[in-house]
């Protein structure tokens, strides 16, 4: 489901940097992009209810949100400041790569698929 998300969101990515003016082609694109980012919301809270320790689970729930909320201003003026520099199909493209890139990860480094086993009160 993660590999799925990722892919939806990188395609819908890459739609979106190259759709100038077509209104439909953007919509389309931002709503797969939405749907991928709400997927992966949703498979990273199950994993922390799955491997966290009841104890600990408030606190890292509350970190987790404060640096997933707390990043989209810092990562909006990065993107902001390369789409004024380099214009908006770049930085969406850019985007895309990214996307991409922290996909291989997932798939090709067996470090990023260590699955600790799931057996804690």
């Amino acid at each position: 489901m993660l590999r799925a998300s990722g892919v939806f969101a990188a395609v819908g990515l890459f739609v979106l940097s190259r759709a100038n003016s077509i209104v439909a082609l953007t919509i389309g694109a931002n709503l797969s992009v939405g749907i991928a980012m709400k997927i992966l919301l949703v498979v990273r809270i199950a994993l922390c209810h799955a491997l966290v320790p009841k104890p600990l689970m408030g606190r890292l729930i509350g970190a987790f949100f404060m640096f997933n909320d707390g990043l989209y201003p810092v990562a909006a003026l990065a993107f902001g400041a390369l789409a004024e520099g380099a214009g908006f199909p770049l930085a969406w493209s850019a985007a895309g790569w990214i996307c991409l890139a922290g996909g291989a990860a997932f798939v090709f480094l067996p470090q990023f698929r260590y699955r600790p086993s799931i057996g804690h009160d």
